[in-house]
């Protein structure tokens, strides 16, 4: 089976690698400005933006490797009501 890692971040595709994993990298083409904008909007905290943030990410890059394991990933910081990312 084929593993694709849905991200640009080199970090994420170092830290496979250094594990001994195997894997593509694909980044996903989604707006993240535009997602987090719609679930800053609605309330969502840090942790949900980052789960629909990784979600999406690993949707998107599925539709182009059918059959593949596809790793999305995404990290959002709260500190003090003020989000990072």
């Amino acid at each position: 089976m084929t593993l694709v890692l849905a991200s640009a971040s080199a970090a994420r595709s170092r830290l496979l690698s250094a594990a001994g994993v195997e894997h593509a990298v694909d980044p996903a083409q989604i707006d993240e400005s535009a997602v987090k904008r719609r679930l800053l909007a609605s309330g969502a905290s840090a942790r949900s933006i980052a789960e629909a943030l990784a979600a999406d990410k690993a949707a998107s890059v599925s539709a182009r490797h059918p059959g593949a394991l596809v790793i999305g990933a995404d990290q959002t910081l709260d500190l003090a009501g003020v989000l990072f990312d």
